[in-house]
This record gives C-alpha cells, sequence and structure tokens, in this order.
C-alpha cells in the first residue's frame, strides 16, 4: 500500500498491518494514526522528506514502526504498552526521536541508528532511549528517562554517541552495552538504596570515552571493562567510590569526589591506570593494581600486583603545553613508558586517537609522543 501526503499537509489514518506486509509512505507531509493498541505495525520504507510518526498507539512492538528503514523523519510522543515507543528494528537515518513512552524501549527496540537525536523518550522498564541488541553511529542521547531500569541502552553497541542529561533509577546511562568514543555527561540517577551499584554504567565494555560530570549516591561505574577512558569530576555523593568490580586498563581517573576505587571483597582490577586527585581517597579498600599510579588510600586498604607508582606526581599537562591534552602527560612524568604488556596491537589508538604502541606502553589513557620542533635555518 503507498500514501502520498503533499508537503505541509496532514492526512490521518488507521492502519492494521500484519508482520510483513508494507506500508510505503511518500512526499513531505505528516501522518498521524489513529489509536488501536494491541496491533503490531507492519514494515514500512519511509524516504527522504521529513515524515512525522505522532501520537500512535500499539500494544507491542514499535508505537509507530516495525522493521522501517526511515530518513530524515521524526517520531514524536508515542506509545507502546509492550514493545518501543517509537520503532522496533529497521534501519533510520538522521531521525529525531522525541518524547516517545514504551515498557520496554522509549524510542526503540533493536535497529540500526545513524545521525539521530533520542530527546525525553521514557520507559517504565528496560531502557528510556534503545533496548534490544540496537546499534547507533553518531547520535544525541539527550533527557531519556527509565523509571526501572537504564536511561540509554540496555545492551547494544553505541559509537561516537554524547550521552547527557539521562535519568534512571539504576543506570543512568547503560547495561550490559559496548561504547565506543563517547561523550558521558552530566548525567544522574534518582535511585536511593545504597545497595544497589553501577549508578551510572553497569557491566558494559567501554573504550575511549569522556566520563565526567555524571552524579550518582553510591557506586557509578559497576563491572564492565574500560579501556582508554578518561574519567573525571563525577561526584559519589555518599563517599563510597566511583568504581566497584570493574577492570581498567590505561584509563585517567582523576578529580572524582567521593572516592575513585573502591575495593573489599570484589576488588577492582587495574592495568597502566592513573589514579590520581580524587577525594577523600584514590583507593578505598583492597585492590588488585599492576603498573597503575595512585595516590591516597584510605586506612585498612590494600593493594596487590607489582610495578606500581604510589604516591608521585603524574606531572600531567595541565596547561603547560596548550598544544596537548589538560591530562596528557609531560616529558619528566613517572607514567611514561612505566607500563605493562595487555595486548594492544599496532593499530590501537589511545584515548586522543593516537597510536598506543610507542615503545613501553604509559600508563594513563594518553600515549605520550614528543612534540615535533620546527627546524630552524640560519641564512647568511
Amino acid at each position: 500500500m503507498t500514501v502520498s501526503v503533499a508537503a505541509g499537509t496532514s492526512v490521518e489514518f488507521a492502519l492494521m498491518l500484519r508482520p510483513g506486509s508494507a506500508f510505503v509512505k511518500q512526499g513531505a507531509g505528516t501522518l498521524t494514526a489513529h489509536p488501536y493498541p494491541g496491533y503490531n505495525t507492519g514494515s514500512l520504507t519511509i524516504g527522504e522528506g521529513s515524515v512525522v510518526f505522532s501520537n500512535n498507539v500499539s500494544g507491542s512492538s514499535g508505537g509507530a514502526s516495525k522493521n522501517a528503514s526511515t530518513t530524515d523523519c521524526l517520531f514524536i510522543m508515542n506509545v507502546a504498552t509492550n514493545g518501543a515507543g517509537g520503532s522496533n528494528g529497521g534501519t533510520h537515518v538522521n531521525a529525531r526521536f522525541i518524547r516517545n513512552r514504551a515498557r520496554y524501549g522509549g524510542a526503540g527496540d533493536q535497529g540500526t541508528y545513524q545521525n539521530c537525536l533520542f530527546q525525553d523518550n521514557v520507559a517504565t522498564d528496560y531502557a528510556g532511549a534503545l533496548t534490544g541488541n540496537a546499534s547507533s553511529y553518531d547520535c544525541v542521547f539527550e533527557g531519556n528517562v527509565a523509571t526501572n531500569n537504564t536511561g540509554v541502552a540496555l545492551g547494544g553497541t553505541h559509537y561516537r554517541a554524547l550521552m547527557t542529561n539521562n535519568v534512571a533509577a539504576y543506570a543512568a546511562v547503560a547495561r550490559g552495552a559496548t561504547l565506543n568514543d563517547c561523550e558521558i555527561v552530566g548525567n544522574y540517577e534518582t535511585g536511593t538504596s545504597l545497595a544497589s551499584n553501577g549508578k551510572i554504567l553497569n557491566g558494559c565494555n567501554v573504550n575511549r570515552c569522556h566520563i565526567h560530570g555524571n552524579r550518582g549516591n553510591a557506586r557509578l561505574f559497576f563491572k564492565g571493562t574500560f579501556t582508554n577512558c578518561l574519567v573525571e569530576e563525577n561526584e559519589s555523593t555518599d563517599n563510597i567510590g566511583a568504581f566497584r568490580e570493574a577492570e581498567i586498563i590505561n584509563c585517567t581517573v582523576v578529580d572524582n569526589a567521593g572516592g575513585g576505587i573502591e575495593g573489599g571483597t570484589y576488588k577492582c582490577t587495574l592495568k597502566n591506570a592513573i589514579v590520581h586527585g580524587n577525594t577523600p581517597y584514590d583507593i578505598m579498600g583492597n585492590t588488585t593494581a599492576s603498573s597503575s599510579l595512585y595516590g591516597t588510600f584510605s586506612a585498612g586498604s590494600s593493594v596487590t600486583g607489582s610495578g606500581n607508582i604510589v604516591g608521585e606526581d603524574p606531572r600531567f599537562n595541565l596547561g603547560h603545553n596548550p598544544k596537548d591534552a589538560w591530562y596528557a602527560l609531560r616529558t619528566r612524568s613517572p607514567a611514561r613508558d612505566a607500563g605493562m604488556e595487555v595486548g594492544f596491537t599496532a593499530t590501537d589508538t589511545d584515548f586522543a586517537g593516537n597510536l598506543r604502541l610507542n615503545g613501553t606502553v604509559d600508563m594513563g589513557c594518553y600515549e605520550f609522543w614528543p612534540s615535533i620542533k620546527p627546524t630552524m635555518i640560519m641564512l647568511h
């Protein structure tokens, strides 16, 4: 079935598509569906043209679409009592998902999303924005909410995303997801239980991400692996540490309030990490560390492992060379060439995108590469 809608016009329609059927929309107008809770949508193919999906209701699957391929579309205020509020599956390019609601995925469930905006979507369970094995590229996730789970993503793989001001009771950003080259800033949790863990990230694989300005009342980052990340100026309001039971490889963990690494029965593992300047302590409890630099630790804490540097100034750049990052290493930093082999390949890069292998691996998220000074030739 094909419906053509002229630009500047609005068509109200009622469709109950069986899975596997197809609805093809042409034109640039607005589609507003009659609400028929309990029905799944079929497959849609939406070409370029600023199509709007507004105020649709579904009992399951996608509130607006299922298995759709869309470009330049707006999904706004759609609802699914189960499933995903905006779209279930499909491929979406330059789409905007705004104020959709569902039980499981406020905006989407599964599918692939490129250069999309997810804003103010809500889920009562699972994820405020995306759930299922979804993939996103160069997307913005802002102000999404989950009342009983995670604010942005439950599972899936996400590249080069901005994740900001998302809210959840347990993991404000993600659970069980893989995050690559993402900016994770200003997210916070609303739960009150100190027994719950992972207030920002829970069980995630996190690579080359900048994690800063997030807030929670307990351990912010629980389990998972963090590699080549800069983790700074986050706040755990109850002073029980930012990390618990996580593997932290070549990360720089600095200036976090509420503590850096929490140990105890369930230890964190540090490899080539720099943990410095966190308050009240860098290390709280028992921790395993190898070839890492850390400063202060609370009474009764212990660190097992070898090759560590304790209590020394890491000699960050801190503006000395305006061409280098703030927490990059200076020439005489003790963290230079002080790391251990952790399996980096010839093509692996550090937080800044520079090659990681440059002789012996450095500690922290930045590999030191000397600045190339111009050669001066005197002419007579």
